[in-house]
């Protein structure tokens, strides 16, 4: 979630990629 946040600042539409990874991570 922390990392999330950080790159979210960063750039919004790496959000959505974040968001797919932790999906994965979840899923794994």
């Amino acid at each position: 979630m922390k990392k999330m946040t950080g790159i979210v600042r960063k750039q919004k539409i790496e959000y959505a990629y974040v968001e797919d990874s932790e999906a994965d991570l979840t899923n794994k």
